[in-house]
């Protein structure tokens, strides 16, 4: 039981710290992409 919740842990966690890496990357390339186009 315990082991299985250490396992699940640092697993959950670097699910969240993934997602939050490719949101931060996908809005940087979004706000650069905004950047680049002509602002009417």
């Amino acid at each position: 039981m315990l082991l299985g919740c250490w396992v699940s842990v640092p697993r959950l966690l670097f699910g969240w710290m993934a997602r939050v890496c490719c949101h931060a990357l996908l809005l940087a390339w979004c706000e650069r992409w905004v950047r680049l186009l002509p602002v009417s």
